[in-house]
């Protein structure tokens, strides 16, 4: 995928705008839960052979990654979480 220059200018535009003034859409927030099946040999009838990830917007997403990227070590993850950690899994 391409990035225009004008792209990249709009959203760096958009992020310093949100920081400045401390304000996060509630869309940013929004996702669409879609259930995954754990085991396709399993019972497709039963809860427990499922497992929800969240669908959440493209600009959301990129907006975390910068923020990850730049603040990153200043951020504490709680012992309990394992995915979408470094050095696991």
């Amino acid at each position: 995928m391409i990035v225009y220059q004008s792209q990249h200018c709009i959203l760096t535009f958009v992020h310093n705008y949100l920081a400045l003034h401390g304000y996060v859409p509630n869309d940013f927030a929004t996702g669409i839960i879609v259930p995954l099946i754990k085991d396709k040999s399993g019972d497709l009838s039963s809860v427990e052979n499922y497992r929800p990830i969240t669908l959440s917007p493209v600009i959301s997403k990129i907006f975390e990654s910068v923020l990850v990227i730049k603040y990153g070590e200043f951020l504490n993850v709680n012992d309990r979480q394992f995915g979408f950690k470094k050095n696991t899994g």
